[in-house]
């Protein structure tokens, strides 16, 4: 049974060695193909048929742009470039859903849905810098005669683009085959343990959306497979199970209860009204308001100090946030103030979680 393992451990390590390597090749590759944007391949002086219809050729994407001369010729083609890459773009976007990535993978044994979890891994996505479409160059230029306007004529690779990119995520899949969920210390500590492999799904999550609308078909294959799907299933029980104590520190705090609670709730954490042995993270926090009025119109700007503790009662890391709601009305004034701050406060609660 070790020899098994061990021989399935170093088949993963030649795998990946193997996907390493050609990976680098095809990239090398695909910059020699790639033309210099500033040397298009062609000039012609009457007008192309593109310039009308975008041409049809198995496993490319075009696009074209267009714009005038208002300052110098070099400005305009290159304002003309961009647009043709948005147009190229907006060609293959048109079957992606935009949906993809919050859906398909973020599912709890009960079916349903976590939206810490899916908060978690939006959060994550969002700092991690969207792949390139590296292969679009530009196949041909004109410029109108009469009127002076420059079209430009992009194109895509996209098979060629396509195995480069899953490619990637096969590198992704064996690194994700080798991870392991942390079993000793707390729940907390265990989650921000967790979070690289957190964050490898989340890079897994951005090449399979640029591969739904870059694989014409077969996109299937680019699943996660039972393995990973169970790793993804363990990491987000973990995360969801993280368990939080409320605990306001003066009256006024008390106006925060009903706001944050909710807001922690719809975020799929588990709060409860007293501290236990099986707490993570305390909350406890002091409000305070000032309030003005000029003109019939009333200001109130509601303070609040916040330590969050965690289960051995050391201070993980302290808030101080404000918000100020303005209305005809001194009750909604505060209100909204309050809101606005329960906002923010949970919005820090989860960066935390997210920092390592």
């Amino acid at each position: 049974m070790i020899r098994n393992k061990t021989d399935n451990h170093l088949s993963r390590r030649k795998r990946l060695a193997f996907l390493t390597t050609g990976l680098t090749f095809a990239l090398l590759l695909s910059a020699c193909a790639i033309k210099d944007p500033m040397r298009p391949e062609r000039v012609v002086h009457e007008q192309p048929r593109w310039v009308v219809q975008l041409p049809v050729r198995a496993g490319y994407e075009y696009g074209v742009g267009s714009a005038d001369v208002s300052g110098s010729e070099a400005e305009a083609i290159e304002q003309a470039r961009e647009r043709a890459r948005a147009d190229l773009i907006r060609q293959i976007q048109v079957s992606m859903s935009s949906e993809l990535a919050s859906h398909s993978e973020l599912r709890m044994e009960n079916g349903q849905s976590n939206r810490f979890v899916e908060q978690i891994n939006e959060k994550i996505r969002s700092r991690i810098p969207e792949v390139e479409l590296s292969g679009i160059s530009w196949q041909a230029q004109w410029q109108d005669p009469d009127s002076g306007t420059f079209y430009v004529l992009a194109h895509l690779n996209r098979w060629a683009v396509e195995q480069q990119l899953s490619e990637r995520l096969s590198v992704l899949d064996l690194e994700l085959e080798e991870a392991r969920l942390p079993q000793e210390g707390s729940r907390l500590q265990r989650v921000k343990q967790a979070l690289p492999v957190l964050e490898q799904f989340a890079q897994r999550d951005k090449l399979r959306q640029q591969l739904s609308f870059l694989a014409e078909n077969g996109f299937s294959r680019y699943q996660l497979s039972t393995e990973l799907k169970q790793l993804r299933g363990e990491l987000n029980q973990l995360i969801s199970s993280l368990q939080i104590v409320l605990a306001p520190e003066n009256q006024q705090a008390k106006k925060l209860v009903t706001g944050l609670s909710a807001g922690l709730s719809e975020l799929g954490l588990v709060l409860n009204d007293q501290a236990s042995q099986d707490t993570d993270l305390t909350l406890n926090y002091s409000l305070q308001f000032t309030d003005k009025e000029i003109n019939s119109t009333y200001y109130v700007l509601a303070y609040a100090q916040l330590q969050i503790r965690d289960q051995q009662g050391r201070i993980v890391q302290g808030i101080e946030q404000q918000a100020k709601g303005v209305s005809g009305f001194p009750e909604r004034a505060e209100q909204l103030a309050l809101q606005q701050l329960t906002s923010i406060l949970a919005e820090q609660i989860a960066r935390i979680l997210l920092s390592q």
